[in-house]
């Protein structure tokens, strides 16, 4: 058995250093992963942490991103994306019977009611596939945030 050690691999030969792949493990504990040669990484695409952590923009570890600044209750937006993304929408609701729903391809994907007087906060979850609309949509209800994976 041979071990080979060293601090940092490049996959890919292009002359288009975006088409390459850098791996480096500096003394920090760290795992990174980028685009780039391995003399000059551009950008980051995965990082493991030292404490086991993982940021990155990948798909199956995704980063939830806040879009709550672009996005209104009762319009549909559609997944442009190549693959699934997630949605997290949080909502309050300030009135007795009121309900909320987040609705994938119109199908209701997460729902939820106001038992009560009182104001109330959910948070509803859904899967959206390529080229699908999602809206949350329903009573009177103001959304808090909304996250979507990249």
């Amino acid at each position: 058995m041979s071990i080979v050690k060293t601090a940092k691999v490049q996959t890919g030969i292009s002359t288009t250093s975006t088409n390459n792949f850098h791996t480096r493990a500096p003394e920090d504990g760290t795992l990174r992963i980028s685009r780039g040669n391995a003399e000059s990484p551009i950008s980051d695409v995965l990082t493991v942490g030292a404490d086991g952590s993982i940021t990155g923009a990948v798909y199956g570890l995704k980063t939830l991103q806040d879009v709550t600044g672009l996005r209104n209750p009762n319009i549909v937006y559609t997944n442009s994306k190549p693959y699934p993304i997630d949605v997290v929408v949080n909502v309050s609701i300030a009135n007795t019977n009121t309900f909320t729903r987040l609705v994938v391809d119109g199908v209701d994907f997460s729902k939820t009611t106001a038992p009560g007087s009182g104001t109330y906060t959910y948070e509803l979850k859904g899967v959206v596939p390529p080229n699908k609309g999602v809206q949350v949509t329903g009573g009177s209800f103001t959304i808090q945030s909304w996250r979507e994976s990249q």
